[in-house]
């Protein structure tokens, strides 16, 4: 059994962990010592620091059919279930009729059981309604986790599959909630859309959509100042490297304070995507990519620069 020993110092609010954080394992608590900010407890006083409230109204189905349709099909709630049998030969099932506070663009995460299926229902897709955007999709009885982004800017879910006259579906504990695994883009024009927001060293353009080191110097930063985070927060760093020289490997070092704190020492990257998580232990204000001409370092480029928060690994 995992043990987590916690201090708190929230008065009279009820204390109680998300398990999906530690695993669904039990935790022992120790309240005499923590301080915890009452911006991360939600409207129900549940302490979640991931997901954001419930968006779904009467995904239990105890209010009788409050929230819910069948599409091209008959709706059955009697046992606190969402139940359709389909009326048509079209693609059918059930939707809701509406989720609150749905945001294009932004991140959410869906979770439903199927309880029972038949015909053409045992499989299908969940849709954005009144758009051609797929959410996710089932197969069968079993519960399902469902991470997406919301691209629309309807306010609907539907589960939907071709079928038949007589196919049921039956689905219960239907939840929405917006994934805040990650706090905000911390970095301004990690897309070097526009020459601006960076402090460019010599030897660094930015063109082409990109931050270009030409390697005729070497010890050549570039440069974002941005929004400090707490010591002991962790952080998500993320960039594309391209266009690395023939014979040549990207050479560069990353850092993340004027202290300074390194996220890496001098390594040699060839062309892809790269992904670091780092633990602040003495300060983050930017971001700082030093670059070195060798011989076996050369020109390269960047891109698609991004630093987050890195929620999930913040339980404190």
């Amino acid at each position: 059994m995992p043990i987590l020993k916690l201090r708190l110092r929230v008065p009279n609010i009820p204390f109680l962990f998300n398990p999906d954080l530690i695993g669904g394992g039990v935790l022992s608590v120790d309240t005499s010592f923590i301080t915890i900010d009452s911006d991360i407890f939600r409207a129900d006083n549940h302490y979640n620091l991931t997901r954001g409230p419930e968006l779904v109204t009467n995904g239990s189905f105890s209010n009788g059919s409050a929230n819910w349709q069948g599409d091209d099909a008959t709706l059955d709630v009697s046992n606190n279930t969402g139940k359709v049998t389909v009326t048509s030969n079209t693609e059918a099932g059930i939707k809701t009729s509406g989720v609150s506070s749905f945001t294009q663009g932004k991140k959410y995460r869906l979770t439903f059981d199927v309880v029972s299926a038949t015909g053409g229902l045992v499989s299908g897709t969940i849709k954005e309604y009144s758009s051609v955007n797929v959410v996710g999709s089932w197969n069968g009885v079993g519960s399902y986790t469902i991470p997406f982004t919301y691209k629309s800017s309807s306010s609907q879910l539907r589960w939907l599959s071709s079928a038949t006259p007589g196919d049921i579906l039956e689905i219960d504990n239907v939840s929405v909630t917006e994934d805040k695994t990650f706090g905000p883009e911390l970095v301004t024009n990690g897309g070097f859309d526009t020459d601006s927001d960076w402090d460019l060293g010599s030897s660094w353009t930015i063109s082409g959509g990109k931050a270009n080191y030409d390697a005729t110097s070497t010890g050549a930063e570039l440069k974002q100042l941005m929004s400090s985070i707490a010591v002991g927060k962790t952080i998500k760093i993320q960039f594309d490297i391209s266009d690395v020289a023939a014979t040549k490997d990207a050479f560069f070092k990353l850092d993340c304070s004027g202290v300074p704190e390194s996220i890496f020492g001098y390594t040699k990257f060839s062309q892809g995507t790269y992904t670091y998580h780092h633990t602040i232990t003495s300060g983050f204000d930017r971001l700082t990519f030093t670059a070195l001409n060798s011989s076996t370092g050369g020109a390269f480029s960047i891109d698609n620069v991004s630093v987050k928060e890195d929620r999930s690994l913040n339980i404190l």
